[in-house]
Formats: structure tokens, sequence, C-alpha cells
């Protein structure tokens, strides 16, 4: 017997929430499982068979030009913003800005999701669009804890590209006094 398009979100949100617990724990590999198990289920519905309210449907934009947001999509922005958490845990910052990016494309205003992609471009090395990334978020965001986390981390990322620089100048000197 086949499910239904409820019945799949149902089982979707309940291995959400095991990757959640699994996460919490931090049992990275189980909560990537889940969360992947989640998104077998979500990816599979037809979104065009969906009511409105579940995530599908022809919805026409509100006044600010965006789609209403469906429990389907609202779901996959979650599952795939805590894979980018995931993955930053394991330090694979190219899936971490996967992920995020994913998330991104369901809810450009998901604010974890566009530090996770920050933070991960800037442990690849990438400082520049990391900041560009950070102040855009900066800009965003009217928490003040929010706001002093992305300085933290912009801060921390600064630190350790001069740190990174450092150890490449005092090398570089040494090879060409040779």
């Amino acid at each position: 017997m086949a499910l239904t398009a409820e019945e799949k979100i149902q089982l979707a949100e309940g291995l959400k929430q095991a990757g959640d617990d699994a996460f919490r724990t931090n049992d990275v590999q189980t909560a990537l499982r889940k969360y992947h198990e989640s998104l077998l289920y979500l990816n599979g519905l037809d979104k065009s068979a969906l009511p409105v309210s579940l995530g599908g449907g022809d919805e026409l934009p509100n006044e600010d030009g965006d789609k209403p947001k469906g429990k389907v999509n609202e779901l996959l922005d979650k599952i795939y913003s805590n894979q980018s958490a995931c993955y930053i845990k394991k330090k694979n910052w190219k899936r971490a800005i996967e992920a995020a990016d994913k998330a991104l494309s369901k809810n450009k205003d998901n604010h974890k999701a566009l530090f996770r992609r920050a933070k991960a471009n800037g442990e690849m090395g990438f400082l520049e669009k990391a900041t560009k990334l950070f102040e855009e978020l900066r800009e965003k965001s009217t928490d003040d804890n929010e706001k002093n986390l992305i300085d933290q981390e912009l801060n921390r990322m600064q630190l350790e590209d001069a740190r990174r620089r450092k150890q490449v100048d005092s090398s570089l000197r040494g090879f060409l006094n040779k």
C-alpha cells in the first residue's frame, strides 16, 4: 500500500527530529543519515499535486514577490540547514556550502544557513567571500546576540588568516635565503 503525501511528510518530520536528537548528542553521522532519509521522503513528493498548505500547488506570490512557504519547503529548508551544520562539524566545507545553498534556495532569509555558508567559505580560505557574506548577514540581523556571534566569527577568521599569512611568509623567507 502506497503512502499518502501527508504520511510521507509525517515520516520525514520524524526522521528530521531523530536527526536533530542525534546532532544534540554529537552523533553527527547518524544525524546526517536521518536527514538524508527524511529528504528521500520529501523529494519524492510531486509538489504540484500537494495542497498549497503542504508546499505544493500553484500558489501566487505575496506582496513581497515571494511565494508562500508550504510545509514541505519549510521542512526542506530546515533539513538542509541542519545538514550544513553537520558538515561543518565534520569539517567538510564544500558539502557544508552545498547544503547551506540548498537551504537558502528554499528560504533566502535563513540566517543560520547564511552563517554556515560564510563560515565554510572562510574555512576554505575564501576570506573576502566569507567577509561579504558575514557583512550581509550582519545587516539583515536584528538580534544583538546574533550580531555578536557574527563579529566573533569574523574576528576569529581574520586572526586565523593573519596567522596563516605569517607562517607562509616565514617559510618563504627561509626558502629565499638559501
